[in-house]
This record gives structure tokens, C-alpha cells and sequence, in this order.
């Protein structure tokens, strides 16, 4: 028989399933209306009532052999007193239209996955989805031979897919997300090599600055004094973000939605002063922008600029592989970052110090900008062996 526990503000319910183990599930339903924002106001006695109602469904799902989230539709008719759920498909069209990010154009094929994944099922209530639909649509986007993806893109799908279930579950539509034990592993299942993308020297930036035309010397320029932020970042760079009187470049980021507030440097301030005099609407780089936004094709341009200046070979033949993936840029706009995590780190600063200017979260992502040249490391090697052991002896004269 089904009992409730009070844990904070919230009623539990606890039943002892066929092998005798104790289940705890939150039933959804406060101990107090009134510490709960928005909340009808109910007494305790009625909101216990409805818990222990709540209750008593989990445990027959669970007696009867069903899963919890195919009780979810009554269990959601109790909690919020609404008769009907809405589809997956309605509930995604809603979440797409109402959530407002720099990624949407990422949400939405990663939601269209979703969709196609789940064929007629898209069209049934969210509660039905469960935690073995997550993980099969994960081992589907990265084996099925026509469509699949790599790791760290499958990953971005299920961050995103994650983000709209947590919203069903902060509105009291489920009472957990399916999501949250769908893991994504590191490497591809079918063997395929990562990508690597390799960083830019102090020449060839010196060269991408004195021969690219328009505001690309200038957004490579910022873009390195702000320790190599992504190129979507840059290029919608707004006035407004420049904090003259702090002192400070406020930037959020598009991928991870982190605040970053730079310090502006000597030579930021310079930049964007001069910058400043040419100024024709609220954009630091209006051109870029437009670029940016309208057509996608401004990261293209300056890969085209890259093989132009011979920094980048064209294109050549290389193995065909399967489904969406393919070969990236050996260096892009984005090989700024590795050169300003590699120059950081080669010059001695601290790890967590570099950690916090590129703002990254922790020292495994860094690691993987880190890219020193040859002659780097065989100058580091050259003087470990000279502190340990003795000098070479002359060789004999003939």
C-alpha cells in the first residue's frame, strides 16, 4: 500500500515493489501552495488528498508491469487538472516558437531528428516517451548508415532535446525527464577518426590581417584580444556590450549561453575607438553581421580567403563517410582559439587562469585546444634533457 513522505515542500510517494525494494517518487503535488509562485492556493489536507491519489496510481503502474510515464497523462490530469497533453510534435512546434537562443537553427534539427525518429509516436502525448526512446534515438543518430552523426553533434541533439523535456517538467506536464540517463558516448561506434583542427601561427595570422579585406582584419584583431571567441559571437558584437565605464567587453556566449565580461585591453580600447568614428548602426562589425545572420556563408569566406593565401590546401579526395558526417577544415576561424590557448599555455600562464580568460569550463575541453608546434616541444625536451643528464661527450678528433 502506497504511503507519502514530506521531503521539503513537496509529497513523495513510497511503496515496496515485487522484489521488496522500497521506490521514492515525487509525486509532483506541494506540501504548502503557498511557497510554490503561481500555485492555486489549497489547503494542506486537499494537496495531501491529491498526493496520496497521485500515489496510489504510481504504485498499481508500477504492480501492473506498465512504466511510469504511461501513467504520466493521468498523473499530469491530477497535478495541473489538465485533461489532455500536449503531442510531442505540438509541444516541440511551441517550445521552437517561444524559445528565443543564438543555437535555433541547431534546435530545430535536432528536434526534426526527434520527430522523424519517432514517425506516427511524435503524434501521441509527451508522457509516452521514455528513457529507451532516448537512448535508441542516440544509437540511431550515430550507426544508421544514412543519417548518422558524429559523437560531439549527437551530443548537441541531446542537450537540446534535454533542455525541451526539463520544460515540460518545470510546467508540471511530466515528473521527470526522460533525458537525464541518455548518455552519448565519446567516440564513434563505427571507428570513424575525430576531426582535428589545427591552430594559427603568429605569421599566418599576420598574413590573414594584411591581406583580407572590409572588417576582417579587425574582427580577427578583437577576436584575438578576446582570447579567441567563437565567430558568431564576434561578427553580432553590439555597442551596447562595450562597458566603457567598467571597463569591460560583456559577451554571452551562443553555444554554452555563459557570461563573459572581458577586460578592455590598451588595444581593444583602440580598436574599437577608431572603429567607433565609422560607427552606422547599433553593430561594432554591421557588415559581418548581416553576413552572419542572413546567408550563414561568412565562417565560408574566410576559408575561401585561407586556400587563397595558401594557408590552407584546397580541397582534395579524401574517404567518403557515412550519413551526415564529414571532413572538416584542418583550420578555420575557429583555430583562433587553439592559437590563443596554445600561445597562453606556451607562455607559462596558468591553466586555470587561461581557463578563465577563453572561458572554458574545465581543463579537459582546454587540453583540447592546446596544440604547440614541433619545434615548441622539442625546445621543452632539449631542456629537460640538459637539467638531467650530462653533456654530450665531444666527439673523438681525427
Amino acid at each position: 500500500m502506497a504511503f507519502l513522505k514530506e521531503r521539503g515542500n513537496m509529497f513523495y510517494a513510497c511503496w515496496y515493489g515485487a522484489a521488496g525494494k522500497k521506490i521514492v517518487r515525487a509525486t509532483g503535488i506541494p506540501v504548502d501552495a503557498s511557497l510554490k509562485p503561481g500555485a492555486p492556493r489549497e489547503s494542506k489536507a486537499s494537496l495531501k488528498k491529491k498526493a496520496a491519489t497521485v500515489a496510489r496510481l504510481m504504485e498499481n503502474a508500477d504492480k501492473e508491469g506498465m512504466t511510469l510515464e504511461a501513467a504520466q497523462a493521468a498523473l499530469s490530469a491530477i497535478i495541473s487538472g489538465n485533461s489532455k497533453l500536449p503531442t510531442v510534435r505540438e509541444y516541440a512546434e511551441d517550445y521552437l516558437r517561444t524559445h528565443q537562443n543564438n543555437s535555433k537553427q541547431n534546435d530545430k534539427k535536432a528536434i526534426s531528428y526527434f520527430l522523424d525518429y519517432l514517425g506516427p509516436r511524435a503524434d501521441e502525448p509527451i508522457n509516452h516517451i521514455t528513457a529507451y526512446d532516448c537512448k535508441a534515438f542516440i544509437q540511431w543518430r550515430l550507426t544508421d548508415p544514412a543519417t548518422c552523426n558524429r559523437p560531439a553533434t549527437v551530443d548537441r541533439h541531446r542537450h537540446t532535446l534535454s533542455a525541451l523535456f526539463n520544460r515540460a517538467v518545470d510546467q508540471e506536464l511530466l515528473t521527470r525527464n526522460p533525458w537525464k540517463k541518455a548518455a552519448v558516448p565519446k567516440e564513434s561506434p563505427l571507428n570513424v577518426a575525430p576531426n582535428r583542427r589545427r591552430a594559427l601561427t603568429q605569421d599566418e595570422i599576420k598574413q590573414l590581417i594584411e591581406n583580407m579585406p572590409g572588417e576582417w582584419p579587425d574582427l580577427i584583431r578583437l577576436t584575438v584580444m578576446c582570447m579567441g571567441q567563437r565567430l558568431g559571437d564576434m561578427a553580432c558584437l553590439r555597442w551596447e556590450q562595450v562597458d566603457r565605464k567598467n571597463n569591460i567587453l560583456r559577451i554571452r556566449t551562443g553555444k554554452t549561453k555563459a557570461n563573459l565580461d572581458q577586460p578592455l585591453t590598451y588595444g581593444m580600447r583602440a580598436l574599437l575607438d577608431r572603429r567607433e568614428q565609422a560607427r552606422v548602426d547599433e553593430y561594432i562589425f554591421p557588415r559581418s553581421r548581416v553576413k552572419y545572420e542572413r546567408s550563414g556563408k561568412l565562417s565560408l569566406e574566410f576559408k575561401e580567403w585561407l586556400i587563397k593565401l595558401g594557408i590552407l590546401s584546397p580541397d582534395e579526395e579524401a574517404p567518403a563517410l557515412p550519413g551526415n558526417m564529414h571532413h572538416i577544415s584542418e583550420k578555420s576561424f575557429h583555430s583562433t582559439r587553439k592559437s590563443v590557448v596554445t600561445a597562453g599555455r606556451t607562455s607559462g600562464i596558468a591553466p586555470d587562469v587561461m581557463r578563465t580568460l577563453v572561458g572554458q569550463d574545465s581543463e579537459e575541453i582546454q587540453r583540447a585546444y592546446f596544440a604547440p608546434e614541433q619545434d615548441y616541444l622539442a625546445e621543452q625536451m632539449t631542456a629537460i634533457e640538459k637539467s638531467l643528464l650530462p653533456p654530450e661527450p665531444e666527439p673523438p678528433k681525427e
